[in-house]
């Protein structure tokens, strides 16, 4: 017999006491601003499709609102778009807490009557707003929503793909952090090439969640991001920074350019003879060969104090960031191979992050020349 999983177990259970409240509970009514309106979903291993949203249902309180019902999400949208107040004939108190354990928690019902309503009370700003720190972040509860203003410390160049239900996804893990602490930040799919390493961005509506008593954060369909000014002062004290924290200047580089996979982003070779499409040996896709982008890739040698010199690979994403740190407001994708390598070898001694676990190097400006490195030792 399969085993189930403690997620679907889960939801399953809290669907279940859902529907006991609904049957012996009185329906009511609420009256408020709507926040944070998701997209409709289907919920995690099942095929049961849902929206939910934060409610302000006074001067300074907000609650949450689920409902089962995709049809009611365009009802419930004018009123989130107009910040306009909505009144919900039909809710009821649901006893499970599956998004917010801080908050009561609403069942938007079948019968539900969404409508306009006039102004009782104003509209909070600060109530439609989660941004929080890292370290605040990391005392949430599950499924929470936050938002973060953060720079990103390292990113998977490759993109892993995920199946699930028949159905292929693509993740990349990265490492932002604040003034605070650092978190892990899984991006996925369309945002996984709009966020780089080295810069810091105002990323909305991102959710907690836990795997192995860790907690991280993942991207989704609601999720909004925007690039900001430099996030200073970020803090060396996280464990995954500290104890991989050292000094090393580059004293030799190899650097070429590599067409690479559009969607999980691997290099790929070219047949000798020319053709019109190319085929991925990583994930399988086919492609126009005039369709790929060309990626930067250097193998570059660090030698740490008296220590014997360490090899690392670097992409696009680092030597951009070295770039910036330099004083050049250059693109990599424009620069001469040359200069660029110049520059890299001119940089002097640096600040550096060395993880042995994995096998790319990111050059951050936390500190002055600060690189971000990951040994392929």
């Amino acid at each position: 017999m399969a085993r189930l999983s403690n997620s679907f177990v889960f939801s399953l259970i809290s669907a279940c006491v859902d529907k006991i409240n609904n049957v012996f509970s009185i329906a009511d009514d609420r009256e408020g601003y709507v926040y944070l309106l998701s997209k409709v979903t289907a919920s995690k291993n099942s095929k049961v499709t849902l929206f939910d949203c934060h409610m302000q249902t006074d001067e300074n309180t907000k609650a949450c609102a689920v409902c089962y019902l995709p049809e009611k999400h365009i009802n419930i949208q004018q009123g989130y778009k107009n910040k306009s107040l909505v009144k919900i004939s039909g809710v009821k108190e649901s006893v499970t807490k599956r998004f917010n354990a801080a908050l009561d928690e609403y069942t938007i019902t079948k019968k539900a009557k969404i409508m306009p309503s006039s102004p009782k009370f104003e509209y909070n700003e600060a109530l439609s707003s989660n941004l929080c720190t890292v370290k605040a972040a990391l005392s949430k509860d599950l499924y929470e929503v936050v938002d973060l203003k953060v720079k990103v410390i390292k990113k998977q160049e490759t993109k892993q793909s995920i199946v699930k239900n028949e159905k292929t996804s693509c993740k990349s893990d990265c490492l932002v952090a604040d003034q605070t602490d650092s978190i892990k930040l899984v991006l996925w799919e369309n945002h996984i090439d709009g966020i780089h390493a080295g810069k810091s961005y105002h990323i909305r509506n991102l959710k907690v969640w836990s795997f192995d008593d860790e907690k991280y954060l993942n991207t989704n369909e609601s999720t909004e991001y925007s690039e900001i000014e430099k996030v200073e002062g970020i803090t060396f004290d996280a464990p995954q920074i500290k104890e991989n924290l050292l000094t090393g200047k580059c004293v030799a580089i190899q650097l070429n350019r590599t067409l690479c996979c559009l969607i999980c982003n691997k290099g790929i070779n070219l047949p000798i003879a020319a053709e019109e499409m190319v085929i991925c040996s990583s994930c399988n896709n086919n492609m126009l060969v005039e369709m790929l982008k060309a990626n930067l890739v250097a193998q570059v040698t660090i030698r740490s104090n008296d220590q014997e010199p360490l090899k690392f690979t670097c992409f696009n994403d680092g030597l951009q960031s070295l770039l910036n740190v330099c004083g050049s407001k250059m693109q990599v994708d424009d620069m001469p191979l040359q200069d660029l390598k110049r520059i890299v070898l001119r940089s002097g001694y640096c600040k550096i992050i060395a993880d042995k676990a994995t096998q790319v190097i990111y050059v951050n400006n936390v500190l002055t020349l600060c690189y971000v490195i990951y040994n392929t030792q």
